[in-house]
């Protein structure tokens, strides 16, 4: 019976298992992976700053070009008008 709990007892501890102890390797490995998560956060806020400075600036542009489109719209409806009067015969325009 001494033979089979021997085998028992090498079986087991040879299979994972979960104990209260934490290698050095473990814990560099959190370590390093948390401070990597830090520094690609901290990456991330930059680049978010760049881009809202970027859509500051462009705001103002956009709404010109809003402003621009709509101006050409008139024009273009104001060049159908000028057109079809010139396309018109002079007797007819009396």
């Amino acid at each position: 019976m001494s033979d089979t709990s021997a085998a028992y007892q090498n079986a087991a501890q040879s299979t994972w298992h979960v104990d209260r102890t934490i290698n050095l390797a473990t814990a560099v490995g959190f370590v390093g992976a948390i401070a990597s998560g830090i520094w690609f956060a901290a990456g991330m806020t930059a680049r978010i700053e760049t881009l809202e400075k970027q859509m500051q600036i462009a705001a103002p542009l956009s709404e010109r070009i809003i402003r621009l489109e709509i101006k050409m719209d008139g024009v273009g409806s104001t060049l159908q008008e000028i057109k079809a009067i010139v396309r018109t015969p002079m007797n007819e325009r009396r």
